[in-house]
């Protein structure tokens, strides 16, 4: 997503400055706040909406799916199955609109934690028995940060919670929000439209894939 943002702005000779940030949650606070002037890999929710502008194209799908411990596989037809287990969420993070809707009525039994990270490991834990996560991602959170005997005992379920459209989203009151974000639609749809975006896209996922497997081999050589 850092590569399609960048790229869609400098095809519309727009400069972007990218500032890494701990958490989600203060990602998306910073922006509606005022810290940052925009973000990207953002749904629509209500709180948001009110204080971003999003753009019209979205630049990524996630798939959000449960991850489990491999044990305890966990069936399910409906969320509201699954009101008997304890779910992980991560502060700031959006599922799907049924996800918040059960959780606000407490049909599902929801633990809110700081970081993704903090949730995976309460999975390992016990402490929880099912973590949503966009299934790519919570791939790689996992290659990265776990140890290969931790690795083994997850897993994630084939069925997906959501497939959830992600925009790049600009504070409402920054100056020529809307204009910079017609300059970054007219680069996306140039990059789309050429086939270049198909291209980026491919040549990052697998360029990341071998980074994080290259990583995890220096920390647990054979």
């Amino acid at each position: 997503m850092t590569r399609i943002v960048a790229e869609s702005f400098k095809a519309a000779n727009v400069q972007v400055k990218f500032l890494p940030v701990s958490s989600n949650n203060r990602v998306i606070t910073g922006v509606m706040t005022g810290l940052y002037d925009g973000a990207y890999g953002w749904a629509h929710a209500p709180e948001r909406d009110r204080k971003l502008l999003y753009s019209k194209s979205s630049i990524y799908t996630f798939r959000m799916v449960f991850f489990q411990r491999r044990v305890k596989e966990i069936a399910w037809n409906t969320l509201s199955d699954l009101a008997a287990y304890q779910i992980g969420a991560t502060l700031g993070n959006h599922y799907s609109e049924e996800f918040s809707d059960l959780q606000a009525r407490k049909v599902l039994q929801v633990q809110e934690a700081a970081s993704d990270i903090n949730n995976m490991r309460k999975l390992l834990l016990g402490r929880i028995d099912l973590f949503p996560m966009e299934e790519e991602a919570g791939q790689m959170l996992i290659l990265n940060s776990l140890t290969p005997a931790e690795q083994v005992n997850l897993s994630f379920q084939a069925r997906p919670i959501a497939l959830i459209p992600t925009y790049l989203v600009l504070r409402r009151n920054l100056p020529n929000a809307a204009l910079l974000l017609e300059r970054f639609e007219q680069g996306y749809r140039q990059l789309n439209d050429s086939g270049q975006l198909a291209r980026m896209v491919g040549e990052t996922r697998k360029a990341v894939m071998a980074s994080a497997q290259q990583a995890q081999n220096k920390r647990n050589p054979p």
